[in-house]
């Protein structure tokens, strides 16, 4: 029995699997953007031991004449394997400003999946959004 076949087969399929399914964690800094349902766009950097993400972005524009106003976050967090799970902190944006007390109360949290498609915003806290604010789904990373 010829196992060579058989062990290149296994090794090339690992390294398709590794090289798709997660970054490794100096991979997912970087500047990413959702098109659907609405333009949104995220930043990831490193900061210090942890991970910091810039959101912003709008909700669903659907149905016509009822789109949600603009959204923006920031939240710092720490990568374990492809999850990344960052609490927002306080900020002033364009848009929107958070304070250390409006986050007393709950958690306030966003988790962002990576992969070989790029950056999946898979839980989010929008409640200091304007109604209707989405963050939600596939970044895909900017070249």
């Amino acid at each position: 029995m010829n196992v060579k076949p058989q062990l290149v087969c296994v090794a090339l399929a690992a390294t398709l699997m590794s090289s798709t399914s997660v970054y490794s964690k100096t991979d997912i800094a970087g500047k990413y953007e959702r098109v659907k349902p609405s333009k949104s766009e995220m930043t990831v950097a490193r900061d210090g031991a942890e991970w910091k993400i810039t959101l912003k972005g709008a909700g669903d524009p659907m149905p016509p004449g009822a789109a949600a106003a603009d959204c923006e976050m920031e939240a710092v967090g720490t990568l374990k394997g492809d999850v990344l799970t960052a609490n927002v902190v306080p900020f002033q944006g364009d848009d929107i400003t958070v304070s250390a007390d409006d986050l007393k109360n709950g958690a306030h949290v966003f988790v962002v999946k990576f992969d070989g498609r790029g950056a999946h915003v898979t839980g989010q806290d929008v409640s200091f959004c304007g109604s209707g604010s989405d963050l939600l789904g596939l970044y895909a990373r900017r070249r």
